[in-house]
Parts: structure tokens; sequence; C-alpha cells
């Protein structure tokens, strides 16, 4: 069953009276306010457990992450184009706030080249909320389908959610925000997209060079004259009935540098991300250099988790990556330490850890633990009195994303270098 429709005037961004009020006030602690470049958070709070902030190898994928690295190396030294990373996960990665700091660490500090946003999402026409680095205002009627559905009533890609309408004529302004650290635009927006028996086309308007549609491969390519940071695209239906899907954006630059993908859904559980049919497609159009997959917190908040059955489920997803990026470095976080209804501890994390080292010891990936980095069973309280996760015990503060996004941030450079000599 589709979700309710969502209704909106065009142009306008006040999608934050959508939101539930839990949500609004856990978004408003979590605003990000990125460090200057050269400070560092980690040393502020001792009872992080740096000696576990590391990159550790399963399988072949030491092999794997060294030829990976040698291409992010090369766009640092002016040899490549290029270098692609896409995260995916559930609330803690919806949000952005984790991944863009990672992000930002990568484009001002190393290798210092900003090459784009990367992927995107209209998740305020899903009625939920979306990372503040950039907006989308849209017209006509939309309705959605989520992965944490039971049965999504359409077809679902990477973003694990899908927007879909009927109406006449439909329009979506996608603008990518002013960032006081890294100013990001495109020339060319491309669109995962549906449109069954080309029942709508987009308009072109005086800013539009041209249009390339990859029926095929499921996304077109809107073209633009002038490099920009905003761009609307309309569609129009040619007959009575239909509809036009949209899985999600990728402003496209062809400046060099890292270009850092995000996509998540709140509550998604591993088994969310089996019920995406287009995962496979997109990944291999996406063609991400590495691929950070950050799940399990869901998973191990249920009454009844199944070791056995996460670890199954996730080789399955694991199987299906595999099979569409043979090629790509994958690398597992370890859900964080975190409590049930705020005060009872989770002894399952702990368990969805130790599953996370068998799979990806099987499917040749790598795993960034944060469960040790936090510092293990009970961390959390002491990131509590720290101010660096939200009263739920579950989800990270402002500062406390930041702080987790240096750790990554680190983890990654100290590998690389390693893999080096």
């Amino acid at each position: 069953m589709v979700s309710r429709t969502t209704k909106t005037v065009f142009m306008v961004r006040k999608y934050f009276k959508s939101f539930p009020i839990i949500c609004l006030l856990s978004v408003i602690l979590a605003l990000p306010a990125f460090p200057q470049n050269g400070s560092s958070l980690i040393k502020s709070y001792p009872f992080v457990n740096t000696k576990e902030n590391t990159i550790r190898f399963y399988g072949k994928s030491g092999s794997i992450f060294k030829g990976v690295f040698k291409k992010l190396s090369d766009v640092d030294s002016g040899k490549g184009k290029q270098f692609k990373i896409f995260h995916l996960g559930d609330s803690h990665i919806q949000a952005d706030f984790f991944p863009d700091a990672v992000r930002k660490k990568l484009q001002t500090e190393f290798p210092g080249k900003n090459g784009g946003r990367g992927f995107i999402f209209p998740y305020n026409m899903a009625n939920t909320y979306q990372p503040k680095n950039y907006f989308i205002s849209f017209s006509g009627e939309w309705t959605h389908a989520t992965n944490i559905q039971a049965q999504p009533a359409e077809e679902l890609g990477l973003a694990g959610i899908s927007v879909m309408t009927e109406a006449p004529e439909a329009a979506i302004i996608v603008s990518l925000a002013n960032d006081p650290y890294v100013q990001y635009s495109f020339t060319t927006l491309r669109i995962f997209i549906s449109t069954p028996n080309n029942t709508y086309t987009l308009k072109q308007d005086s800013t539009i060079q041209s249009v390339k549609a990859c029926k095929d491969s499921g996304y077109i390519d809107v073209i633009f004259k002038n490099s920009r940071n905003e761009a609307v695209v309309t569609f129009v239906k040619n007959s009575d009935s239909g509809k036009v899907v949209i899985y999600g954006f990728v402003p496209l630059s062809d400046s060099a540098g890292v270009v850092y993908s995000s996509a998540g859904v709140t509550g998604a559980a591993v088994t969310s991300f089996l019920k995406c049919s287009l995962l496979e497609s997109q990944l291999r159009i996406m063609a991400p250099d590495l691929l950070i997959i950050s799940l399990g917190t869901n998973d191990a908040s249920a009454k009844r988790f199944s070791s056995t059955g996460f670890q199954n489920a996730f080789g399955e997803l694991l199987r299906r990556v595999r099979s569409a990026l043979p090629e790509t470095a994958i690398l597992l976080t370890a859900p964080g330490d975190s409590n049930r209804r705020r005060k009872r501890p989770n002894p399952n994390n702990k368990k969805a850890e130790e599953s996370i080292f068998t799979v990806a010891e099987e499917y040749d990936a790598a795993v960034w633990d944060f469960y040790a980095v936090m510092g293990g069973a009970r961390s959390i309280k002491k990131w509590y009195k720290a101010g660096l996760c939200g009263r739920d015990r579950v989800h990270l503060t402002r500062r406390g994303y930041e702080l987790q996004g240096e750790l990554l941030y680190q983890a990654l450079i100290d590998s690389l270098k390693k893999l080096q000599k």
C-alpha cells in the first residue's frame, strides 16, 4: 500500500512542518557545525577507544582497498579525475550529518578537491527529513513508497524510497545549498526515473542544452548550458493514465576530486534493502570506488534478534552488491552501542558486531568497528553524559556525528598510509 499523499505549494521549502515533533527536535539537536580545518574533536574525548579506530581487512579486502586507495592518491596528485564514495544506511545516514562530516574532511583536507555533492533524494516529498546541504521544492500531488513498508507498492532503488505522481504536470526544483566550507555546482542533472509507456516527457527551457534518455539504464541526463547550483525539471503527461516515478538525482560535475554520495532510510534494517529491486542496476551506474554500508542498529533493536537471521540477510545483501560491483572496496561499519527505551542496555549490538565480522570475511569486505571505537558495551552512557548522543541513547547529537565522521576519516587515512608502504 502506497503511503499518504503529500501536497505542497511550488517553491515552498518549509517542509519541517510535516515533521513529527520528536524528529524535529532530533534534527535541531543534530544541526552540524563543521569544525575548522586542522581542528580535532577526537582529543577532547579520552573515553573514545582510539586504539580500535582502524579499518579491519577480511578476506581479499586488503588487496582491493590497496588498489582503490591508489586511485584516491592519483586524484590527490592530479593524475586521476574523480574518486567516488557511496554511503548507504539507516537514519544515521539519511540525515547526512555523519557522512557530511567525512565528505567535508575529504574535500577540504585530503585530497582537498571537491568532485561534487553526489546522489541526493527528495526526502521531503516523502514526508520525511532530508540533509541540510540541498533543498527540494515541488509542485503537484506526489505519493511515496519505502523499504520499511512490508510490501512497497512501487519499485525501489538505492535510496530505499521512491516518489511518484500522476499529475498532468509536475515540477521539481533541486537546489544545492551555499555551504561555508564547500561550494557545490553541476553541469548535468542525472535523474533516476521510470515513465512506463513514455507517459511523461521532460519539458525543456532556455537553460537546458539537451536531454539524453538512457531508458535501458533507467535514467535521463539533463545537460545545462552553464554550470549551476539550482535546476528546475518539469514533467508533462502525454496520456490520460500512467505515472512518473523518481528514485533520486545525481548533480554531475566535471571537477576532479572526491564525490561522496549518501542515502539512508529511517527505521531501515538490512532486510529493508533486500526489497530494493533496482539496487544492483543503480549501483552499477553510480560505480563507486568505495561503498560504505552502515546498517544494523534497527536490526539489533528488535525484541527477537537472531544473529543467524541477521547474518544471512547481510550475506544476501553483500552477495547482491558484490555481483554488481566486483572490484569495489566495501566497508561495513558496525553499529554503535545504544540503549533500548533510553535506559536498558542492548546486548544485541555486540552480537550484530560479531555477525558483521563473519559476513565481511565471506564477501571480502573491510570493517570499521564503531561499537569498539565508542568503548563497547554501555559506552553510550559516557557519550550521553558528554553531550554526544540524544535522549533516546541511539542517535547522536551534532557534535557526536562530527566526532564519528572525524574518526572514520582518520581511520580511512591511516589505512591508506599503511597500505601504501
